[in-house]
């Protein structure tokens, strides 16, 4: 009975509902997103007013909200106010009617703006208030199809708010803080991000190096891929240039992802000083690991050849080594041992165990801290990374990539060395009228990858 207690007590993993606790992202009619931590004193704005986030608990992600009839407090929605795919079938695909003759005029809508506040006050509803401003347009029947539909998503867009509850992830929280805040995050678009964790190869059970001064943008969305501590090992290293008395630069976005405890135990925050002697480390130990047994391969064909000789007749009962000792005692065996090999394993064993988290050599690696120099910052990291690991570095100007590619092509340190730009245009997807939008975003900034080849 206590145990069962003990499970009904214990709080519910993240789930696809909202919970007390979670961050969420607030998305308003698709153009404004904000990241809302949901618990009893937290707020979110709709329209020009804020109300308590309660109601969001319980809730699915995906869920919509819109103001009461009273405008006092949220409320669920399942009525979306934009169809664009509802055209009529009784009507032609194409129609005679252009807007070559529609003039722009303030005296084309005889709805006036007192009469607008009149129908808010009294209750009305955002879509009979659109319906209301299409009805009293002296245009409006003119207009072509589209241009209706246009002028309809307009002012629903102004009169009509429609929040939804979206799950925070990689994509979404890049979206929020691009449009909202990018220096925090370096200008890394989410088209960007996800070019990144392509070109580093981070997926499932990999152990993935990141260094960044994104806010932790990066190594939030690298967990997320990674899956986070689903095997001993894998995860994702947060890593800061300089030894253990600098300056750790701010890494908090990821505390924005509701990982669960398991997902968090695979991600570890160390300054580089201390990886790379972690890794030098490990590598004395391999080092002393294979001369002592090398050392006993040579020590068998002496064995052996002493077994056989006459020294082995008589009462002798052990094999002699040159100065007459009896060999093969466990107090000889660990005297043999190098000096220092078994206080480096333990030292090794127990760092690891202090640390939590992946430890090198990395079979993955980002870079995306465009203060440092791409050149210096890789150069410096290689001795972290193992055999055929993938590495990406991202910097929103080209300059400074093309000259580490330009350095490390003659070096032989790297391999497949590209230099790539991120490019993103959004399209309208609609019947009969799919282009791309006029405005586009040309500040994706650039990637270069590569591949590491074994150290000589």
């Amino acid at each position: 009975m206590a145990a069962a207690a003990a499970a009904v007590a214990a709080p519910a993993a993240p789930g696809p509902v909202v919970r007390e606790g979670d961050t969420v992202i607030w998305d308003v009619n698709g153009d404004k997103q904000a990241l809302v931590a949901v618990d009893g004193r937290s707020r979110v704005k709709l329209g020009t007013a804020f109300f308590s986030a309660a109601p969001l608990l319980g809730c699915p992600y995906g869920s919509m909200f819109t103001l009461s009839a009273d405008g006092s407090t949220l409320e669920r929605t399942q009525y979306t106010p934009l169809p664009d795919w509802d055209l009529p079938d009784d009507k032609p695909d194409f129609n005679t009617r252009t807007n070559d003759k529609l003039v722009q005029n303030d005296a084309n809508q005889t709805l006036s703006a007192a009469e607008i506040e009149a129908m808010k006050a009294s209750g009305a509803a955002g879509a009979d208030i659109v319906a209301a401003l299409a009805a009293n347009s002296a245009t409006f029947a003119a207009k072509t199809e589209f241009s209706q539909e246009k002028y309809k998503k307009k002012k629903a867009k102004k009169y009509i708010q429609i929040a939804t509850v979206r799950r925070p992830t990689g994509a979404t929280v890049a979206e929020a803080y691009f449009a909202n805040s990018p220096a925090k995050t370096n200008y890394l678009r989410a088209d960007t991000l996800a070019l990144l964790l392509t070109l580093a190869n981070v997926g499932a059970h990999a152990r993935v190096l990141v260094v960044e001064s994104c806010g932790g943008l990066v190594s939030a969305a690298a967990l997320e891929r990674t899956g986070g501590g689903v095997s001993p090992g894998s995860g994702v290293a947060s890593a800061w240039a300089g030894g253990p008395t600098a300056k750790k630069p701010s890494l908090e976005i990821w505390r924005s992802f509701n990982f669960s405890q398991q997902q968090r135990a695979g991600l570890r925050f160390a300054p580089l000083s201390t990886l790379l002697e972690e890794a030098r480390q490990a590598q004395q130990a391999a080092q002393q690991a294979g001369n002592g047994q090398q050392q006993d391969g040579q020590r068998q064909p002496q064995e052996a050849v002493q077994q056989d000789g006459p020294a082995a007749a008589g009462d002798a009962a052990e094999p002699m080594q040159q100065d007459g000792q009896p060999h093969g005692s466990e107090q000889q065996q660990q005297a043999e041992q190098p000096p220092g090999r078994e206080d480096a394993q333990q030292q090794t064993a127990g760092g690891a165990a202090a640390a939590g988290g992946p430890r090198p050599p990395f079979d993955s690696c980002i870079l995306a801290a465009p203060g440092i120099s791409p050149l210096a910052l890789v150069q410096h990291v290689l001795p972290l990374l193992a055999p055929s690991a993938s590495l990406a570095v991202y910097s929103p100007w080209a300059q400074p990539l093309a000259e580490a590619l330009d350095a490390l092509r003659g070096q032989g340190q790297v391999a497949n060395l590209a230099l790539s730009e991120a490019w993103w245009r959004e399209l309208q997807v609609l019947p009969l009228r799919t282009h791309p939008t006029m405005n586009m975003n040309h500040g994706g900034g650039y990637i270069l990858s590569a591949t590491v080849l074994a150290h000589r």
